[in-house]
């Protein structure tokens, strides 16, 4: 599933709307418990001889806790890699940027787009606040000798430092090398292959809950 950052979704709870404090059910609509089961989360008497109690009472904050926690503990049996993808700048074109990110989807990777017209601040507190391994940048605009080195130093800010950088796009082959030195993983120019991309991305990136 591709993923907004973590700032532009909500889970659906009955009626309500809760932030979600982590990756999972994202998008589930109206999950309910018995109708006995009152706002504590508990069977109470009161609760079942209320008549006006609606039988769909939504999901109580201790078991989107319990499911929360579960979620944590399936990921931590099996991390797997999540990846930020990220379109920087005034960069309107973003259907390279889509195809990448679905091709890291459907080869297992977690993956979070962040949508167009991103500052490298905005994407280095969604990097932070996804956790994620990496960021792939999409740069066509020309800009990519600005935008690299600036998101470079927005996750240093962030104390993130460790998330590995690369990207593709319109990149003069002369500039590579000056990115490359600067802290950029990898950069990958038009034509490159998709299986390329996720061979790189398993030899380059891991879990960075595996390193803690």
């Amino acid at each position: 599933m591709l993923r907004h950052p973590l700032g532009h979704r909500k889970i659906e709870i009955g009626d309500e709307q809760v932030g979600r404090p982590g990756n999972a059910f994202i998008g589930t609509p109206g999950i309910y418990v018995g109708a006995d089961v009152g706002k504590s989360g508990l069977q109470t008497p009161a609760n079942r001889m209320r008549p006006e109690h609606d039988p769909r009472i939504p999901l109580t904050q201790a078991l989107a806790l319990t499911l929360t926690l579960h979620y944590i503990s399936s990921r931590m049996a099996d991390p797997k890699i999540r990846i930020l993808v990220a379109k920087p700048g005034l960069d309107g074109h973003d259907r390279g940027a889509k195809v990448v990110a679905r091709a890291l989807r459907d080869a297992g990777f977690e993956v979070v787009y962040t949508g167009l017209h991103q500052t490298p601040e905005m994407i280095a507190i969604a990097a932070v606040q996804e956790d994620v391994d990496a960021v792939g940048l999409s740069i066509m605009s020309g800009a990519h000798n600005t935008l690299f080195p600036a998101v470079l130093d927005a996750l240093a800010e962030h104390g993130a430092d460790d998330i590995i950088l690369f990207g593709g796009g319109i990149v003069p082959e002369g500039d590579l090398q000056k990115l490359l030195d600067k802290g950029v993983g990898a950069i990958f120019t038009p034509g490159t292959q998709l299986e390329e991309i996720v061979a790189w991305i398993h030899g380059n990136v891991k879990p960075r809950s595996l390193e803690a």
